[in-house]
C-alpha cells in the first residue's frame, strides 16, 4: 500500500498498524496537501462484502462521534479500485501498547490523566448508542508533545454490539464477550477501560 493513491486524494506514506478492521498508515491529503491518517480494509476481506459492511458502518459511526479524544473524519467509502477507506485527521503520537512494551508501568498521575480523557471519549460515544467494544492498548494514541498532559485519541469505535472484532485482543474483552453468544454495551467497555487502566499501573493485565 505504500505510495497508493486511496479516492484519487490520499497518498499512503508509511504503516502504522495492521489489523483485520483495517490498517492503519500515515498519509497526506494531497487535494488539500494536509497530513491526514487512512484507514484501509485489507483486500483479502475487502472481497466479502460482509466485511466492507462492517467497515464502514464503524466508520460512519466514527463519522458521527466530535470530541477533542476521538480522531475527527474527513470522509470514507469504496474508491473506484474497490478499496474501502476512512480518512481521519493526523493521529499523532504512538500507541499506548507501544508505550507499555518500552515502559511497562506508567507514572500514576499520567496513568489517570490517559484513563479521563479515553473515559470522556467513551462518553461521547455512549451518549450517542454508539460502543467500542474492543478498547485495548492498541485502540489509544498517546501524543507525548506536552508531557505534563499527553492528548489522548483513541481508534475503532463503533463495533457491532453483538459481535467479538475479529482483532479484538480477548485480554481486554469482556466476559459477557467471550460466550458463545457474545454481547458488549457501554458496560463491557468500561471493564476493557478498566483492565488498561490496571495494565497501565502495574505492569501486566489481570488475566493473560
Amino acid at each position: 500500500m505504500i505510495g497508493k493513491l486511496v479516492a484519487d486524494k490520499y497518498r499512503v506514506e508509511g504503516l502504522i498498524s495492521e489489523s483485520e478492521s483495517g490498517d492503519l498508515f500515515r498519509g497526506r491529503n494531497e487535494m488539500l496537501d494536509r497530513p491526514v491518517t487512512i484507514r484501509v480494509l485489507s483486500p483479502a476481506l475487502a472481497i466479502d462484502n460482509r466485511w466492507v459492511k462492517v467497515f464502514l458502518n464503524e466508520a460512519r459511526a466514527a463519522a458521527s462521534i466530535v470530541h477533542p479524544n476521538v480522531p475527527t473524519t474527513i470522509d470514507f467509502g469504496t474508491d473506484a479500485k474497490g478499496l474501502s477507506y476512512a480518512g481521519y485527521e493526523e493521529i499523532k503520537g504512538d500507541q499506548l501498547s507501544n508505550v507499555l512494551t518500552r515502559d511497562p508501568a506508567v507514572d500514576e498521575k499520567r496513568a489517570l490523566e490517559i484513563t479521563r480523557q479515553i473515559a470522556a471519549a467513551l462518553t461521547a460515544a455512549h451518549e450517542r448508542k454508539i460502543i467500542h467494544g474492543k478498547l485495548a492498548p492498541a485502540s489509544v494514541f498517546i501524543n507525548e508533545a506536552d508531557a505534563e498532559a499527553p492528548t489522548v485519541k483513541i481508534v475503532g469505535i463503533g463495533s457491532d454490539p453483538l459481535t467479538v472484532p475479529r482483532d479484538a485482543d480477548p485480554r481486554y474483552l469482556a466476559p459477557e464477550q467471550c460466550t458463545a453468544f457474545p454481547v458488549a454495551d457501554e458496560r463491557t467497555d468500561v471493564y476493557s477501560l478498566g483492565v488498561v487502566l490496571y495494565e497501565m499501573l502495574t505492569g501486566g493485565v489481570p488475566y493473560d
